[in-house]
This record gives structure tokens, sequence and C-alpha cells, in this order.
């Protein structure tokens, strides 16, 4: 797997993660909630939205999109699945 991949669904704890991974998990969630909902998923929305839930450190368009593709959430993904390659 990549090596900047955090698995949201290892359950840990948001305060066990370093600032790093939180702003990645952030991102994450984010991202499969606008997914979920239908609406816009790229990083400009992603951005907007971190905005409006007043998270303190928003990543720049970028960024989120290096973190998107780190997570595998692109092109209509919605996560790593087993069989992919690294």
């Amino acid at each position: 797997m990549h090596s900047t991949y955090i698995d949201p669904l290892e359950g840990k704890d948001i305060n066990d993660y370093t600032p790093r991974e939180q702003t990645i998990l952030y991102v994450t969630y984010v991202r499969l909630d606008l997914y979920n909902q239908g609406k816009q998923c790229g990083p400009a929305a992603i951005q907007k939205e971190m905005r409006e839930l007043d998270i303190e450190s928003i990543p720049s368009t970028a960024t989120i999109g290096r973190i998107l593709r780190d997570q595998f959430l692109t092109n209509q993904r919605t996560g790593y699945y087993p069989g992919d390659s690294p």
C-alpha cells in the first residue's frame, strides 16, 4: 500500500493520530460524505466544506488532491480495495 495511506476504519481515536494524519482523515471523511450525498467532491469542494465545518488546519487544493490520490479516492472510487496495487 502507498506509504501515506491511512486506514479510516482502523478504529483508533482521532487524537491518537499525528496532526498530519488527522488532516488526511478529515479530508477522507469530508470527501466520502460529499460523495455519498451526490455532491461535488473535488479538492475545492472539500476545502470549502472543511471551512464550513470550522476545521482548523485546511490544506491547499493541491495537497487535498494528493491526499485523495494517496487514499485511493479519485475517479469515483471510495477507497482502497484488496487487490489494488500499492
